[in-house]
């Protein structure tokens, strides 16, 4: 949709919309989302996701990514994966990938205590 359009009627749906859903599935973890989504600005999360969809399908993101000249890897949520085929990519790569157990998304909140572990390990293991 365009700018004008979110602006006027789609955030508040994408919002209702994402309240519904946690609602049904008691998501803790979405609603403290939805809740720093709300802090937003129509205008800001829609150019955001506009900037995200360009450089994440069209930009090369994960090319650009892979050619960076220092260590790195990548952490998905256990329930995300074989779901992505940036996966299978970055496995093509040589690329380390990890996986936070009971979490999606939302590492950080699904699972602090397992994220915050394990970006440390990564972080001992750089250096």
């Amino acid at each position: 949709m365009s700018e004008e359009e979110f602006v006027r009627a789609g955030f508040e749906q994408l919002k209702r919309g994402f309240e519904e859903e946690f609602e049904r599935t008691g998501d803790e973890a979405g609603r403290a989302y939805l809740k720093i989504l709300s802090k937003a600005t129509a205008e800001s999360v829609y150019k955001s996701s506009v900037s995200t969809v360009q450089e994440s399908g069209y930009g090369n993101l994960l090319k650009r990514f892979s050619l960076l000249p220092f260590h790195k890897c990548y952490v998905y949520g256990e329930k995300n994966k074989g779901v992505f085929p940036a996966e299978k990519l970055l496995r093509q790569k040589g690329t380390s990938i990890f996986y936070v157990a009971k979490s999606g998304h939302n590492m950080m909140d699904e699972n602090p205590d397992e994220f915050y572990d394990l970006i440390l390990k990564i972080i001992r293991q750089s250096r």
